[in-house]
């Protein structure tokens, strides 16, 4: 199983290192970034090649109504978490991610069976949806509306990962749902 294991973190740090930016080029200019509809598109025609080896599911909603995704491929014993995007200006891993699943959830290779069969993956590529749109680091979530769905918080000075300017979690720093 280990075996496995190695072979699929190697198969990770490769593809990953293949999606850096060329020094000089913005990540912007390198390529088009999907939206959120298109990646919507894009995870339903995952799912239908996968020929039921790929799942997704709903894991919540953004504060802007928007659906965060959760995508699962394999069934090993292994559970594997990995999530993308979880800044709204840093897109190439959530991109990534998609790219991973693909292949993972559609290929005969001995290699994407070998890790459906020893690992499960659990993905939420677009951790952050509505930074990605914009983008910007923080999710969307103005202060008044903070307060007005934690009544609690009146008068309290915003949590120092909240961003007055963008007006907006940085939700890597805080794993809160609600948030």
């Amino acid at each position: 199983k280990s075996d496995s294991w190695k072979k699929f973190m190697y198969f990770i740090i490769v593809f990953l290192i293949m999606l850096i930016p060329v020094s000089g080029i913005s990540a912007e200019s390198e390529r088009d970034w999907m939206t959120n509809e298109e990646f919507l598109v894009k995870l339903s025609e995952i799912v239908e090649a996968s020929d039921g080896k790929v799942e997704t599911d709903v894991a919540g909603y953004s504060t802007q109504g928007n659906e965060v995704m959760s995508v699962r491929v394999g069934t090993g014993d292994q559970v594997l978490l990995i999530t993308g995007s979880i800044h709204g200006n840093e897109k190439s891993g959530g991109e990534a991610l998609v790219e991973i699943l693909e292949y993972l959830g559609t290929s005969d290779s001995s290699f994407a069976q070998s890790v459906r069969n020893e690992i499960t993956i659990v993905a939420i590529p677009r951790y952050n949806v509505d930074g990605l749109e914009i983008p910007q680091r923080q999710n969307i979530f103005p202060w008044d509306e903070v307060v007005s769905a934690y009544p609690h918080l009146e008068g309290a000075a915003p949590a120092w990962y909240y961003n007055e300017r963008n007006g907006g979690f940085d939700i890597n720093r805080d794993f809160n749902a609600d948030l």
